[in-house]
């Protein structure tokens, strides 16, 4: 129970944080190959994809060259955009304890970075890190297709629109053109990352992402092997509107940066989950047993956090031309 139960709260589903800027309609599902999902090359590597997991739900593929793993869901989204219902009131608050922690982080690595400004924090939601980064006096803004997420932090000031899904805002600071993009929690749902990356003329791009190497993800691959399907669904947010497209390794990253037109400067795990799990579940049950073994798992996972998670933080920069 709870292996089926921990891939929610690793990768949550649609957090209050950055998947807000997603819309069904602006990424169409793309085919998977019936041949057992290996005719397609890979985004990442243009390598050759090797089944995972395929069923009437949900078919996973990984590059054979960074393993990098790839779904294909089902389910075909129903167009409606992000708005707040997503997002329950008692997960949103524990979700921003978490982001509060890990903004901290994230805005030390962006200074000790020296990224160019103005910074943009696409998909802002409750405007956490933006909040950290205005804290330490940064030029920076947030941006996001709904503007009023449940326990905001966000300076009003700071918050641009988003008018249609996976777009920029039509505004720019008054300070000039953004030169720095921050994406949390948000890329891993768009369909072609490459594409996506490759369309933006930022210097420099910050990443989150969910790793297919941390503990959830392996757990997964594992028990999908033995016929357990479910904790892989999970992370791939199966039945959702907005699910994860991809579960990228360091090397995959890598390999879509290059192509992009990226290169990695700085990469790290960050702690994704610890105690706060049980209320980071969504359909574990309430059970006291339950909620003490999630909450056991939750304190193994932050403490080991730092140095094995289900989360990185990629720095990105742009490569002369």
């Amino acid at each position: 129970m709870v292996l089926r139960a921990l891939a929610p709260a690793i990768a949550p589903r649609q957090s209050a944080r950055g998947e807000s800027v997603l819309d069904g309609r602006a990424t169409p599902f793309l085919p998977m190959p019936s041949s057992a999902a290996t005719a397609s090359p890979s985004l990442c590597c243009q390598a050759e994809l090797r089944a995972v997991l395929r069923n009437e739900r949900l078919q996973v593929a990984a590059c054979r060259a960074c393993g990098t793993l790839w779904g294909e869901h089902s389910k075909r989204p129903d167009g409606r955009p992000w708005d707040e219902s997503y997002v329950p009131p008692e997960f949103a608050k524990v979700l921003r304890q978490r982001r509060e922690i890990q903004a901290g982080t994230i805005a030390a690595q962006l200074q000790r970075s020296s990224v160019p400004t103005p910074i943009l924090d696409y998909g802002t939601g409750q405007g956490v890190l933006l909040a950290e980064l205005r804290r330490r006096g940064l030029d920076a803004y947030g941006c996001d297709l709904d503007l009023n997420a449940r326990d905001s932090v966000a300076p009003r000031d700071r918050l641009l629109q988003v008018h249609e899904p996976w777009g920029m805002p039509r505004e720019q600071a008054p300070s000039g053109a953004f030169r720095t993009l921050v994406m949390l929690d948000v890329l891993e749902h768009h369909h072609d990352p490459v594409a996506f990356l490759q369309a933006q003329r930022f210097e420099h791009v910050l990443l989150k992402l969910p790793n297919a190497t941390g503990p959830a993800a392996r757990l997964a691959r594992f028990a999908a092997g033995r016929g357990r399907t479910g904790l892989l669904e999970q992370l791939f947010l199966v039945g959702e509107n907005f699910p994860h497209r991809w579960l990228a390794t360091r090397k995959g990253v890598r390999a879509i940066a290059k192509a992009a037109g990226y290169e990695v400067v700085r990469e790290a795990c960050v702690t994704e989950v610890g105690t706060e799990l049980p209320t980071r579940m969504r359909g574990a049950g309430a059970g006291l047993l339950t909620r003490c073994a999630l909450w056991g798992a939750g304190l193994g996972l932050g403490l080991v956090g730092p140095w094995w998670s289900d989360a990185s933080v990629v720095l990105l920069r742009r490569r002369a031309q």
